[in-house]
């Protein structure tokens, strides 16, 4: 107990006592004070008598003061008592106060640790989930890869050879079986496309990569199949790109021309008598050398109805999803082209009425080409130097799948070019040493003992020491987002994309070949 508790204590309990008793209490204080008064002055003035009248009158003095003090006490005692009782409650409400905030500071303090623990738990649980979230990512994005190349591998062999086949004499009924092989390998490779496109956007592996095009030359280019389907069902397909359209753009051609071929292509597919436009016409500016142009496709087909209109473009949605349906299909394309014309900063919509047909409206932004732009992509490509009217040229053929080894080696053989053919990386670079002649190699990515990318690196470190540069070419399977960009970090100048199509590895063959200096 502390000095001013104790005092409270005491004063309390005298206060406590009878009154008869603080009265005969003060009178033996006052007594004993005027005595003790008296004694103290006598022994100050010890020439003074101890009963002399001085020291009788300082006695009664110290008495009388004593008695005032008592009547001051006796009087205050009921204030004082009422002072010390609030002075002892109101310590007492402090001390209350101060258990209670103390307390509610500690189970602040435990509530505060535990949401601090939570967070951290929390933020623990978010890293692994991302962790597996990354790992998974990375397996899809392995195992897409794995499957692009394993069925585009054994498909550029069957399109292929049915291609070369077609190339021969053939009967008329050989010739109609080769042609419904090759249409169902066809449709085939379309839906196998379809799908692993859709998983590369679903994984965000899709990514716009602006180039110089033509536009009406990509048009023209991406009907020309289709055309001959429509003719084929009786259908007319028409293309009109109005005249203030710019033909020199920049932007993702390859998007472009994907949308256009799924949505013509649907238009054939669901159009039994009519007509199909394709009409092109320019929505406005959009600033900073951009055009926004507005893409229209347009059938006399069955329609869409209502219902199906606000899901059309979901995946795997389809205008007809019954066991009856005459129309065969994923329910990707359009999924596919919604993505693809985000991903050129457009919109797409359909105005459409069942049994008399839809029109598929879609806007991209594209950059006109500058001058220097264009000045480039008119450069005249050089013819390749023949002798005796033949052409010479020395191909490197790199690659390990017996069955596409055939076919590309028919397609240069074909046009009268010089083939070596090798297995692997390591076999290229050896065949190279043997060969001072070779104009250009075919390069496969994946190949065993060394790939095609590591043997592409040690050409070009060999190069470092002449004036030489050897045309390299990607001839591969891999064909998901980024595998052209690895190939032409690599060193590769061009890329070609399995299952080939002859015409087109001929074209970049002859662009890549009119670059070598005579």
């Amino acid at each position: 107990m502390g000095l001013r508790q104790l005092f409270i204590f005491k004063a309390k309990g005298f206060m406590a006592k009878s009154n008869s008793f603080k009265i005969i209490f003060f009178f033996f204080v006052v007594i004993l004070m005027g005595n003790l008064g008296a004694l103290v002055d006598a022994v100050l003035h010890p020439e003074i008598p101890y009963f002399d009248e001085e020291h009788l009158l300082v006695g009664i003095s110290s008495a009388l003061v004593i008695a005032i003090l008592g009547l001051i006490v006796l009087f205050y005692e009921s204030r004082l008592v009422k002072a010390l009782e609030k002075v002892e409650r109101t310590q007492g409400e402090l001390e209350a106060r101060v258990e209670e905030r103390t307390a509610e500071l500690s189970q602040m303090t435990r509530e505060l640790q535990s949401e601090v623990n939570r967070r951290m738990e929390s933020q623990l649980a978010l890293a692994k989930a991302k962790e597996s979230a990354d790992v998974a990512s990375h397996a899809k994005s392995q195992f897409l890869a794995n499957m692009s190349h394993e069925i585009r591998t054994p498909f550029n062999g069957i399109i292929g050879m049915v291609e070369l086949t077609l190339a021969t004499d053939l009967t008329d009924a050989q010739r109609k079986y080769l042609e419904l092989v090759k249409n169902s390998a066809d449709r085939l490779l379309k839906i196998i496309n379809n799908v692993l496109d859709f998983s590369k956007l679903e994984a965000g592996k899709f990514h716009s990569t602006p180039v110089p095009f033509n536009l009406r030359d990509l048009l023209a280019d991406s009907l020309k199949v289709l055309i001959i389907a429509a003719r084929d069902k009786g259908l007319k397909l028409s293309l009109q790109v109005e005249a203030d359209v710019p033909d020199k753009l920049v932007g993702d051609g390859a998007f472009l021309e994907q949308i256009i071929v799924n949505l013509v292509d649907n238009a054939v597919k669901f159009t039994k008598q009519g007509t199909i436009e394709v009409v092109v016409a320019r929505q406005g500016e959009a600033g900073g050398g951009e055009v926004l142009l507005h893409f229209t496709v347009a059938d006399t087909g069955i329609g869409i109805s209502a219902e199906k209109k606000g899901s059309i473009f979901e995946a795997f949605t389809q205008v007809d999803g019954s066991l009856t349906r005459q129309h065969g299909g994923t329910g990707l394309g359009l999924a596919i082209c919604a993505d693809l014309v985000k991903m050129l900063d457009g919109e797409i919509w359909l105005d459409s009425t069942p049994g008399a047909g839809t029109v598929f409206h879609f806007s991209a932004r594209f950059k006109e080409q500058t001058v220097a732009e264009v000045a480039a992509q008119g450069v005249a490509e050089q013819p390749i130097i023949t002798v005796d009217g033949q052409e010479v040229l020395h191909v490197l053929l790199a690659e390990d799948d017996v069955v596409n080894q055939l076919v590309v080696e028919e397609i240069m053989l074909q046009q009268g070019w010089k083939v070596t053919v090798v297995g692997n990386g390591l076999q290229a670079l050896e065949a190279l040493s043997k060969n001072r002649d070779i104009d250009l190699v075919l390069m496969d990515v994946q190949m065993p003992e060394m790939n095609g990318i590591e043997a592409t690196q040690h050409i070009r470190r060999n190069e470092l020491a002449t004036d030489r540069h050897l045309p390299i070419i990607a001839l591969t399977a891999h064909a998901l987002e980024g595998d052209r960009e690895r190939c032409l970090a690599g060193g590769m100048d061009d890329y070609v994309a399995k299952p080939l199509h002859p015409e087109h590895l001929i074209q970049t063959i002859r662009r890549r070949v009119a670059q070598i200096p005579n």
